[in-house]
């Protein structure tokens, strides 16, 4: 299911609804619009899949980000790194919020990794086999990412202040159910 082109990429965004993102009298540098030259789906994705194994991409630039405060990468997660029951980690994005509507203003949100075992079996009686790569996160009533946060970083606080992404929101069963990460 084709949903559009990839035209462009935006850096350095926070709040939609202005060209220059101000707070308490500081503004922020005007945000990068990049074009995109090419993207590159995972080649094991394959649209309609009810699990979305494999819902990730790479885009590449046609030119070089300008790093900033406001703008910076976020370091990978080492491949062997393993998230335990209960560790805290974080979704970003303007995704729909408890109005119903996508927030024009970028929220974060902390979440619990959930228990793998029983996300499994949860989502195998909707039909869904979860494969070992993907993560369960949140479950807690009215917490959590929703349609239009796809695509945003899954993050964790390393000490220190480092941010590292350890995965990319793909989908849940509704939004904000309980027990349902």
């Amino acid at each position: 299911r084709e949903l559009g082109h990839l035209v462009t990429v935006r850096l350095g965004e926070y709040d939609t609804q202005t060209d220059v993102d101000c707070s308490d009298g500081e503004c922020a540098d005007p945000p990068q619009e990049i074009p995109v030259l090419s993207t590159y789906p995972h080649p094991g994705y394959i649209d309609g899949n009810i699990n979305r194994r494999d819902d990730v991409g790479l885009v590449r630039l046609a030119r070089r980000a300008k790093y900033s405060y406001y703008v910076k990468p976020v370091c990978l997660a080492d491949g062997n790194s393993r998230l335990g029951d209960g560790y805290e980690v974080y979704v970003a994005g303007w995704g729909k919020t408890l109005e119903g509507i996508n927030s024009p203003i970028k929220l974060k949100l902390n979440l619990p990794i959930y228990n793998k075992n029983e996300c499994v079996n949860k989502y195998r009686t909707l039909g869904a086999e979860l494969v070992e790569k993907q993560i369960c996160a949140g479950g807690s009533y009215r917490q959590d990412a929703c349609r239009g946060d796809s695509g945003g970083p899954l993050m964790r606080k390393l000490p220190g202040g480092t941010w590292e992404a350890v995965g990319v929101v793909s989908f849940g069963y509704g939004c904000g159910r309980e027990g349902w990460p």
